[in-house]
């Protein structure tokens, strides 16, 4: 995943599995110059998400206790947020049907776990340079 644009790109990870968060972190590092922040709940990234607001992009475990991804999502698009435009969604597999009518309407990236790096970086890449 090759970053154009000047200055550090800002990727916040929210995923409940600390390992994943930590592989995902590890996976970006290798193919991108960027600082990554990493949050393991929905409530504690909803609060850094209403006060911070410099992040490039955001990678949302789509089903977590608490606030999920879908709700991080809907609360960055109802205020506008241009995060909105540049959150991926990664996931064990889509348990609900609401959440799969949620992923066919919104029409935001998601990636199924497992995934490795190409995988990754052709998906974060493109929301890196919008």
């Amino acid at each position: 995943m090759e970053v154009e644009g000047a200055g550090r790109k800002r990727v916040l990870i929210v995923d409940d599995d600390r390992l994943l968060a930590e592989t995902l972190r590890a996976l970006i590092r290798e193919q991108a110059q960027a600082e990554i922040q990493v949050v393991t709940n929905g409530p504690a990234a909803a609060t850094l998400l209403d006060t911070d607001v410099s992040f490039d992009a955001v990678i949302c475990d789509l089903a977590m206790p608490g606030i999920d991804g879908i709700a991080l999502y809907e609360r960055l698009a109802r205020r506008g947020s241009p995060l909105a435009r540049r959150f991926l969604f990664v996931t064990g597999g889509v348990t609900s049907e609401s959440a799969s009518a949620f992923l066919a309407r919104a029409a935001v990236p998601c990636l199924q776990k497992p995934f490795d790096s190409r995988a990754l970086g052709s998906v974060l890449g493109p929301l890196l340079t919008e």
